[in-house]
């Protein structure tokens, strides 16, 4: 796999790994939806995606949580 330049995703283009074995709890949710609000994101540690073959969506290796929680507060962009 190569690395790229920083790019922006809909949201709804991205689509959780399906075997992700992080799970957090409500409460550590809450926490980043929180942070997310009030801090905004931090540029050094981008979400990693790898684009899925013949369609124009991308599967997340790195960053699913924060997808859950940036579709939790609805926000796409």
């Amino acid at each position: 796999m190569k690395v790229s330049e920083k790019i922006n995703i809909n949201t709804r283009h991205l689509v959780p790994l399906a075997n992700n074995p992080r799970k957090i709890t409500t409460e550590s949710m809450n926490r980043l939806c929180d942070s997310i609000r009030e801090n905004g994101y931090w540029p050094h540690r981008p979400a990693a995606v790898e684009p899925i073959e013949g369609t124009d969506k991308y599967t997340v290796l790195d960053g699913n949580q924060r997808l859950k929680a940036l579709r939790r507060m609805k926000r796409y962009e």
